[in-house]
């Protein structure tokens, strides 16, 4: 089932979101965005750790071309800012290669959230459903 936003006609054709049994699913396909594209994807993602029926956020990149800016992964520390009050949710990154995973797990080593925060380079498969289903 898909809510419409008021950001909606500024996210990018190449950024879908969904929610399904309590999994808010985001899928890009390129990391070529505006500014304003990279601000209503920032606005999408604060309302999925916002959502409260959401358990797990999975961001899909595994298909995206290109490299996010350093601008654009400013945008993306702000959310992270903004929403880290929340009540803290699963959140898995699929990504597009074995270096952006290392790093992304890295990350979420380094901030103590390793067993909330993990990131997968592959598709949503068994080994990625059984993350999120861990107590």
């Amino acid at each position: 089932m898909r809510v419409m936003y008021k950001f909606d006609n500024q996210l990018p054709k190449t950024t879908t979101s969904w929610k399904e049994r309590g999994i808010f699913y985001i899928k890009h396909t390129s990391f070529r965005v505006t500014m304003e594209e990279a601000y209503a994807i920032g606005e999408l993602l604060k309302v999925a750790f916002r959502d409260k029926d959401t358990r797990t956020v999975v961001i899909d990149n595994h298909e995206a071309q290109g490299v996010w800016t350093q601008e654009v992964n400013k945008v993306w520390e702000k959310v992270y800012v903004e929403v880290k009050g929340e009540k803290p949710k699963k959140t898995v990154t699929l990504t597009n290669s074995v270096t952006a995973a290392m790093q992304i797990n890295r990350l979420s080593k380094n901030s103590g959230a390793e067993n909330i925060s993990k990131a997968f380079y592959s598709d949503f498969n068994d080994e990625v459903k059984a993350f999120i289903n861990e107590e």
